[in-house]
């Protein structure tokens, strides 16, 4: 089924990662149909584009793999140990970040010029998307274990540390953060909360500094 779409930086076409089958879809946004079929292999999930368009990253089981727009083909792949879910690029194109779940939760850090993996800071729990402000602060969400329970991480890109750390409650029957999104100014994010029975609200809003 589909995990994730991303629209490309020329705003002509989408790339749907579909984890079940391995592949990606590039869907024409004009005329609303799959132009092509990417068999990336694995699990594909999460996908970003450079800013020129001309590369997609896409997270997979064990490695971040880089498919060319042009060919429409897989040209490359970067090793991320366990899981990588979420991905997040730089303004400039210099740094990927990669959110992984599961028991290798946490964030790792891709030098997109070298395409080698720098670093990797382990979280409690397992993230559920990533934003980064101004190139200087990367945030996510993760659920704690206790339940009801998510905390919202302050990463430093400077420093490729958590800085800072908040914890918001979800309300019965919501027991899990499912998603989040940041305002424009990077000053308030909304956290989405999951039931068991797979329904979803938005619980809270937090300002972040």
């Amino acid at each position: 089924r589909p995990f994730q779409t991303a629209v490309s930086p020329s705003g002509s076409e989408a790339y749907t990662s579909n984890g079940q089958s391995g592949t990606i879809s590039v869907i024409d946004v004009t005329s609303l149909s799959v132009v092509a079929t990417i068999n990336i292999g694995g699990a594909p999930r999460a996908i970003t584009f450079n800013a020129s368009g001309t590369e997609a990253y896409v997270a997979n089981a064990g490695s971040v793999d880089i498919v060319s727009t042009a060919t429409r083909t897989v040209t490359g792949h970067i090793s991320v140990p366990g899981n990588p879910t979420y991905l997040a690029l730089n303004s400039s194109g210099t740094k990927l970040y990669v959110a992984r779940v599961d028991a290798s939760r946490g964030i790792c850090v891709i030098d997109m010029q070298s395409r080698s993996l720098l670093t990797c800071t382990s979280l409690t729990g397992d993230p559920v998307g990533l934003a980064l402000r101004s190139d200087t602060n990367l945030f996510t969400v993760y659920n704690d274990n206790s339940g009801y329970i998510a905390t919202v991480a302050n990463f430093s890109t400077a420093t490729n540390q958590i800085i800072k750390t908040v914890r918001t409650r979800t309300s019965a029957p919501y027991q899990k953060a499912a998603g989040f999104a940041m305002n424009k100014a990077g000053t308030d994010m909304y956290v989405i909360g999951r039931s068991e029975e797979h329904t979803s609200e938005l619980q809270s809003r937090e300002t972040i500094s």
